[in-house]
């Protein structure tokens, strides 16, 4: 990109801005990891797989995506999160425990010696029921996240983006962020409107 400026009708190159492609790629390995709770066990949703796929491609990563072995989160433990209740009386996830919620997923999924495999993989836990979409453990320093089945199939690339450190596009606490639910950008929250994320 070069910048030129006119003055006295003459042009003159005054700056110039040289772009490279970003060429490199980081691999991450993600297993989907089905829930059962109550009889009932949550899945992969829709084109979940590949809009996933694709959104970590988009963001420069090659992800090897993988369904692990299902776990069974039941008993009087487990329970105490499903404290809330909604209109109908439908008992619903506290969302005041996430963090002890993503704890007790990965200690019970790691019960089982032969899911040490999994320790260094991105780990989408999908349980059949909450009140939201689906919940990074944090923005960062984490491979831990919840998606529950009323999800859209952008939530889990949405979450996984945030556990490898990436902000929503509207709150990152830069000095310039787009506007709430102004972009189609996975990182936004424009299914709210209805609206297809990429």
């Amino acid at each position: 990109i070069r910048v030129f400026a006119t003055k006295n009708g003459k042009e003159q190159r005054v700056g110039q801005i040289k772009l490279f492609p970003n060429s490199v790629l980081k691999n991450a390995n993600v297993v989907f990891i089905p829930v059962r709770y109550n009889n009932v066990q949550g899945s992969i949703k829709g084109n979940e797989v590949d809009i996933t796929r694709f959104a970590l491609q988009q963001s420069y990563v090659q992800a090897s995506l993988s369904v692990g072995p299902a776990i069974r989160a039941e008993g009087w433990w487990f329970n105490k999160f499903f404290t809330t209740r909604d209109s109908t009386g439908r008992v619903l996830m506290d969302d005041s425990r996430w963090a002890s919620l993503h704890r007790y997923l990965d200690g019970k999924f790691f019960e089982t010696a032969a899911n040490a495999s999994y320790r260094n993989h991105y780990r989408v836990y999908m349980l059949p029921d909450g009140t939201l979409n689906g919940v990074a453990e944090g923005i960062g320093n984490t491979k831990v996240v919840v998606v529950f089945q009323g999800r859209n199939d952008s939530t889990s690339p949405h979450e996984l983006l945030h556990a490898m450190g990436v902000h929503h596009t509207f709150d990152n606490n830069g000095l310039y962020t787009y506007k709430y639910r102004n972009t189609d950008n996975i990182m936004d929250y424009t299914h709210q409107l209805g609206e297809q994320r990429f």
